[in-house]
Formats: C-alpha cells, sequence, structure tokens
C-alpha cells in the first residue's frame, strides 16, 4: 500500500509496479527502492511523491482483556466482517438507559459482506452472508460464574 502526497491517491503498490515495470515485483523492497528512485508513479495525478509502501493488512487487529499490556501478547486479529456492525463500540450509548446494571447483553443480527481475491487469476467476488452476535457485559470477577449460568441456560432450552 502507498498514498500519492499530491493528490492523497491510496494505491496498491504491486499494482503501480506491475503496470509500469510490466511485471511482478519480487518483494516489498524492490517496490520501495523504485518509489525511492522516482521510477514509480501515480497513475491518477503523475506525481513522483508517493509514500514508502507497506503491508496491507486484510484483518482487524485489537486486544483481548481489559488492558493493553504494551506487548503483543493480547494481540489478536478478528476478519474484518466481525467489526462490520461495531456494537461494541455503541455499547456506552447502550449502557446509558441501562443505568450501568449488569449484566448487559447487546445483540444484534445482519449482513456481512466478505471481499475474496483469489491468487491465481485475480478473481474479485463478494460472499454476502447473515451474521449474528452477542455481547454480554457483567461485573469484573463475576465473568466466570455468569458464564457457566449462561452456558446451562443455554443446554436448558429445547
Amino acid at each position: 500500500m502507498t498514498d500519492c502526497r499530491a493528490c492523497k491517491a491510496r494505491l496498491r503498490a504491486d499494482h503501480v509496479f506491475a503496470a509500469q515495470k510490466g511485471r511482478d515485483p519480487k518483494g516489498l523492497a524492490e517496490i520501495n527502492a523504485a518509489i525511492a528512485a522516482k521510477e514509480i508513479v501515480c497513475p491518477k495525478c503523475g506525481s513522483k511523491d508517493l509514500t514508502p509502501a507497506r503491508p496491507f493488512n486484510l484483518m482487524f487487529h485489537t486486544s483481548v482483556g481489559p488492558v493493553d499490556s504494551g506487548d503483543d501478547s493480547g494481540l489478536v486479529y478478528l476478519r474484518p466482517e466481525n467489526r462490520a456492525k461495531a456494537s461494541s463500540s455503541t455499547s456506552a450509548t447502550c449502557s446509558i438507559p441501562c443505568a450501568g446494571n449488569c449484566p448487559l447483553a447487546i445483540a444484534q443480527i445482519g449482513k456481512a459482506f466478505r471481499n475474496e481475491i483469489t491468487p491465481g487469476n485475480f478473481t474479485f467476488r463478494t460472499r454476502e452472508f447473515e451474521q449474528m452476535e452477542i455481547e454480554y457485559f457483567v461485573r469484573p470477577g463475576e465473568d466466570e460464574a455468569a458464564h457457566e449460568a449462561w452456558i446451562a441456560e443455554r443446554k436448558n432450552c429445547t
């Protein structure tokens, strides 16, 4: 991934390299060397002022647990469709009317889309599927008991 500083376009550096050099790059170092030597231009505006290429991650990263430890011990990656609805970002809005009463559960169902690119023929397709999600908030220290009670209740449902 690279950005044009002139027109602010965000570009896939490997595609720009291949289109202008006529071959696929051997790696990120070769792309960055071509950018530094001003051999690659922005296909939208023609500027040679591109940022260094950087890896593009299709996964959404977050940390597990109530605090970020600073190292990568709690780092996890989620598929992007898991954050399609972003209910956890709105949980504060949901909890205000509940006045802090725990447990608090937020459930939702909706469509999710996943873009798939196959490396062989550069086939691009969008998959659509239904996704359900539940977030269950409890007071610290009550999580194990609440989890066991939740599982027991689900087993009793017929």
